[in-house]
């Protein structure tokens, strides 16, 4: 690992700049780290404009990764 590698609660931090988003039918909820935002956690509906405006917050505060995790029955 490299020395820009840190830990949070023992598990190691490799991208400082990612974003996890829980993708659902309704409504995304999206996770950054909490240096990057006063509110770090955030709920933003399945609209056109509310994903658009979700972008903008990332790219705001300088996400370069994203991850996504969606689940249910197909």
């Amino acid at each position: 690992m490299s020395k820009e590698t840190t830990s949070m609660n023992g598990l190691p931090v490799i991208h400082h700049r990612a974003a996890g988003i829980d993708i659902g039918s309704r409504f995304h909820v999206v996770a950054v780290p909490p240096n990057l935002s006063e509110e770090p956690v955030q709920t933003f509906q399945a609209f056109t404009a509310d994903l658009q405006r979700m972008a903008d917050w990332l790219l705001d505060i300088g996400i370069e990764t994203v991850v996504m995790e969606s689940t249910g029955v197909y």
